[in-house]
């Protein structure tokens, strides 16, 4: 728990509280590393737990904004990313291999 002095009371936020903070905080720094063009932030922001399901003031995910921007190393990174967590998979950079059938004419 954290604890912090608004107004002359103190204000105890609990661990769920806290973990909502962090991820407005890391919700944030992704809007800004993708404003930046900024793929290392953009992937410590993820790792940190930010939301890819946010809209920005204009209605545009983070990953929608790095599309319009033509910023695609991060539209890539973060479409994997969403990819990752609706399908629970753990590494996001990783292909998914798992249930892909090979393409007509390849080699596996």
């Amino acid at each position: 728990m954290s604890t912090g002095l608004t107004g002359g009371f103190q204000l105890v936020v609990g661990p769920a509280a806290a973990a909502e903070e962090t991820a407005a905080r890391a919700t944030q720094q992704l809007f800004e590393a993708v404003h930046s063009n900024d793929l290392a932030a953009a992937r410590a922001s993820v790792a940190a737990g930010a939301d890819l399901e946010a809209m920005d003031r204009w209605g545009l995910t983070a990953l929608e904004l790095a599309i319009d921007k033509g910023y695609y190393e991060i539209a890539h990174f973060l479409a994997a990313a969403r990819s990752s967590r609706r399908t629970g998979r753990q590494n996001p950079s990783a292909p998914a291999e798992a249930g892909r059938s090979a393409l007509p004419g390849s080699s596996s």
